[in-house]
């Protein structure tokens, strides 16, 4: 039984090079900035589950690497937003969160009642209500409308001048796990503030989210910030687990902060 599991694993590990070698051809000679695999091939007769998380996980991997300076209509991207230090802080007080986070049925957005969001959440305005400044996120989280990023959002889009005038944010943190997802949403506030947070080496498939309405789509990348317009469309694919890696925080965290005007 080792050795097909070691065959079904090479085999797969050769799917993985052809389909990465693949997509750096297509970016190279298409100058395309983002680029999208949703699921690896599976090699018929690999039941393997570890094998196959492991790696889809590679192919992430290396598309993610060609996600530098992305370009998404109406959204600044930037990457390694948060210095070293900063995200330790942050890891800080995610882990000290980490049996805090419940599944989360009425804050999120909903159709009807029907909530579309399956993931589990805490609030970190009702947690440091009395005292923001004991919040590692709430302290770090200024630098979002520096302003260096005000007018490379402004230049972005035309709604983006409208940030500088907001006068109330909200600030939240979502976590992932195996099945959890997003179905698609907008958000009603004036702006929206993703920063995505996870262990790496990355222990998930899955998680990206979708710019509906345009189709274009964003790979969840470690300290990525995403700042858009709130009424975009937007939805989160189902994130992937194999079953050793639940419950110890090794999935997909959303940093999100809302920003409008009273």
């Amino acid at each position: 039984m080792g050795a097909v599991v070691l065959m079904a694993a090479q085999a797969q590990e050769e799917v993985v090079r052809e389909i990465v070698e693949e997509v750096e051809l297509m970016a190279r000679n298409q100058g395309q900035m983002e680029v999208m695999v949703e699921q690896t091939p599976v090699q018929e007769g690999v039941e393997d589950q570890e094998i196959q998380a492991q790696l889809g996980v590679q192919v992430d991997q290396a598309l993610s690497s060609l996600n530098t300076n992305i370009k998404i209509t109406d959204c600044l991207v930037i990457d390694n937003f948060y210095s070293p230090k900063e995200q330790k802080d942050i890891w800080e007080e995610l882990d000290y969160h980490l049996d805090s986070f419940y599944l989360d049925k009425k804050g999120c957005a909903q159709d009807g009642d029907i909530p579309l969001a399956n993931l589990s959440r805490i609030y970190l305005d009702e947690i440091y209500r009395n005292n923001r400044a004991d919040s590692n996120i709430l302290t770090h989280y200024s630098k979002i409308l520096s302003k260096r990023n005000l007018e490379k959002y402004a230049e972005i889009t035309p709604s983006g001048r409208t940030l500088e005038v907001t006068n109330i944010d909200w600030s939240q943190v979502s976590y992932y796990e195996d099945g959890n997802n997003y179905a698609e949403h907008f958000d009603q506030f004036m702006h929206s503030c993703l920063i995505w947070f996870f262990r790496e080496p990355k222990k998930f498939t899955g998680g990206n989210l979708t710019f509906t309405e345009t189709g274009e789509v964003v790979t969840c990348k470690h300290n990525r910030m995403l700042l858009f317009p709130s009424y975009l469309m937007h939805k989160v694919d189902t994130v992937n687990m194999v079953e050793k890696d639940l419950g110890q925080g090794l999935g997909r965290y959303c940093l999100t902060h809302f920003f409008s005007r009273k």
